[in-house]
């Protein structure tokens, strides 16, 4: 059992965590994870190549690197080199967009399911950061909308190849 306290309720609620989830939860939460990880293989890879590195030198400089760092790097292409005005839009708005979906993310494959006795909804507890605190939050999700996630991370990734052809960047 997990006692969690909601933000913004007066009271807490017993929440129990889930042995397992229905097969379409894991498929939908697989479906970010993989839809994902090739967005940040599109990332680092642009990065390589405006910097002129080869793939060897390009994994030392990414490897190991988080998600929001690969996207910051990403980032700064549209401030670092000499770019057309509409790539440097498109770059800050797959940037932006990265970020908000790199935060869905997280709380999709790091955060803890559980339900309260009242309700069969299935709840995803996860820890979010705000000004230097750690703030638990707990939100309701069902397989549809973890399916809409990964289908967002999809257009993105169809962003990013429509952008490797634009700047004729190898695809990895």
């Amino acid at each position: 059992m997990l006692l969690c306290f909601l933000w913004g309720d007066s009271m807490a609620e017993i929440h129990k965590h889930l042995q397992s989830l229905p097969v379409k939860y894991f498929t939908a939460i697989g479906r970010v994870a993989f839809q994902w990880n090739r967005v940040e293989l599109h990332l680092q890879t642009f990065v390589w190549h405006f910097m002129n590195l080869d793939w060897k030198q390009g994994r030392v400089l990414t490897f190991d690197k988080e998600s929001f760092q690969k996207i910051e790097m990403f980032d700064a292409l549209s401030v670092g080199w000499n770019l057309d005005s509409a790539s440097k839009k498109e770059i800050r708005s797959i940037s932006n967009r990265a970020t908000l979906l790199n935060k869905r993310r997280n709380r999709i494959v790091h955060g803890i399911w559980g339900q309260t006795k009242r309700s069969k909804d299935r709840r995803m507890f996860y820890i979010t950061k705000l000004k230097q605190r750690v703030l638990p939050e707990v939100k309701t999700h069902d397989a549809h909308w973890l399916d809409q996630v990964a289908s967002d991370i999809k257009a993105l990734d169809d962003r990013l190849l429509k952008l490797h052809d634009h700047f004729d960047v190898p695809v990895p």
